[in-house]
């Protein structure tokens, strides 16, 4: 990954969203983590809603070496306002009857290399607020 967009997806540089919008797809990192991997890792909610806005589903359902989502990460993490924002992307995916149908359910029910959903990360690490969520929207 570019590391002008690492920095960027790390502190939340979302000037630089608009700018490297076309490479989001191809810019990965060594562990294949996307743009959204690096941000929900490191709570970039503003930065995530950014990317979003302009996010393909090949994107948005990306999962990097270890079969995660950038739902398993913000989760694992404990950051609910990612949480909601993939979530909510993933609805808006799904209104377009040609690309997303299920992008919601598909990402709440990937299984990591250990078989681990996004509910089971935040109920590991102890986030209730996120597991609130997503018990929510799995129900």
């Amino acid at each position: 990954m570019d590391p002008v967009l690492y920095k960027a997806a790390m502190e939340g540089g979302i000037e630089v969203v608009e700018q490297m919008a076309d490479q989001f797809e191809v810019q990965l990192t060594p562990n294949s983590n996307t743009v959204l991997h690096v941000a929900a890792h490191f709570g970039q909610t503003q930065f995530v809603e950014e990317v979003l806005k302009n996010c393909s589903l090949s994107l948005f359902c990306s999962v990097n070496i270890e079969g995660e989502t950038s739902l398993h990460i913000s989760a694992r993490e404990g950051h609910a306002g990612i949480v909601r924002a993939l979530i909510g992307h993933g609805k808006t995916l799904e209104k377009d009857l040609e690309s997303g149908i299920g992008a919601t359910m598909e990402m709440l029910r990937t299984r990591n290399v250990e078989g681990d959903t996004a509910l089971f990360e935040a109920v590991r690490n102890n986030h209730p607020d996120v597991v609130e969520i997503l018990t929510k929207e799995e129900s």
